[in-house]
This record gives C-alpha cells, structure tokens and sequence, in this order.
C-alpha cells in the first residue's frame, strides 16, 4: 500500500503515534500542531496533556482565534501549571486537571473522563491527543505503569476513530523507545537540519517514509 493511503487509513480508522528526537521543544511543537489537525475542514475536539515545556510548546499548538471548547488542557508534573499560565494563550486556558509527576493512574483517568465528557460521537479524526509528558512518567513512574497507561489511553482513542500522539525526546535507539513502539500504530521521528524534518516508520505495514521537511 502507499504510503499516503496508509495515513489515510490511520486517519480514518484511529491511530496512536510515538514522536522520537532529541530536538527542541519549538520543533516537537510543530509537529505536534500538524498533527493535532485545524478546524477549516472538520471540527477537531484537542486534549492536550503538557508538563513543564508548556510555556514553549502550548502557544504554537493552539489556534488563533479558536473556540474556547476545542482545546482542553491536564497539567502533569512539577512547574506545568506555572508553565501553563506564563504561556500567554488567548482566551486564556485554564486548565481541567492537574496530576501529580508518577501518578499513572490519576492521569489515566483525567484524560478518559475528559473525552468522556466531549459530549456525542466523534467523526473519524475529529478527537487528537497529545501527551508530552512520557519522560516524565517514566522517570517517576516507571516503565510497566508507563506501559500500561499508553496501551490503554492509545486504546480509546482508537476506539474513537481518533488520533493520538505521545512524545518522548529520545533517538529511536533508545531503549524506552524501542519498549513502548510495540504500542502504537508509527513511529515518527524528528531532526533538525536547515529546518525541521521528520520521518514516519508504519510499523502494521513496514514501511519507512523518507525524511520530510514539516515546510513541505
């Protein structure tokens, strides 16, 4: 199958990402806004789950103007509300939920209580996750709760026909990369060169994209 038939079917049917590299926050941050989608075509309902990058990383990934419904922020770990607050979005976003660093539970069950309150049924693609925090719960939680709190959150979203997305600044050797890959639907990984590149590995399909600009 292409490649670009491949997105579309993630796309359509749900999909879980793993987004690799050991680059900046402002260059994960433009992925992570490509991938949370727009509403010029279709309504997108964003969860977002930010630690303490967020000051950095959140106003990108917002959009301006946007409705104050479409994007819902947890705070997870140390300084992420203060990151939060010293964004400097607009509207100003408050977010729903703080969860304590290594609390998997706890997050596990703010981020499936808020697309359980999202109210109706999606559309294909309409619900994004993105969770910026995997290095976060791995150093304090561990790696099997980080596991289990991946499978299961990817899980729903999926079941939703949505799209996921979780962030861990690692190269893809690194051995908590190659852990929890098994879990999701691609790879992706990120590289700054003149500008920022990435590349999608599609693992269902073993095919590897070649390397992209996100100015492409």
């Amino acid at each position: 199958m292409e490649f670009e038939g491949v997105l579309e079917r993630l796309k359509e049917e749900g999909s879980s990402l793993l987004v690799v590299g050991d680059v900046p926050g402002e260059a994960y941050a433009r992925a992570s806004r490509r991938m949370f989608g727009d509403d010029d075509h279709a309504p997108r309902q964003r969860v977002l789950v930010v630690g303490g990058g967020a000051r950095t990383t959140l106003p990108s990934r917002v959009r301006e103007p946007r409705r104050r419904d479409s994007d819902t922020v947890i705070t997870h770990g140390t300084n992420a509300r203060r990151a939060v607050a010293d964004a400097g979005v607009t509207p100003d976003i408050t977010p729903r939920a703080h969860v304590a660093a290594g609390d998997t539970n706890v997050l596990g069950r703010a981020v499936l209580e808020t697309i359980a309150s999202l109210d109706g049924e999606f559309a294909p693609g309409e619900l994004r996750l993105g969770v910026d925090t995997l290095q976060t719960l791995l150093d304090t939680a561990g790696e099997f709760p980080t596991f289990r709190t991946v499978d299961l959150l990817s899980e729903r979203v999926r079941r939703e026909r949505g799209m996921a997305h979780f962030r861990l600044p690692k190269p893809r050797s690194d051995q908590h990369v190659r852990l929890l890959e098994p879990l999701f639907d691609a790879v992706v990984e990120l590289r700054v060169t003149d500008g920022v590149e990435q590349r999608w590995s599609l693992r269902d399909e073993d095919v590897v994209s070649e390397w992209v600009s996100l100015d492409a």
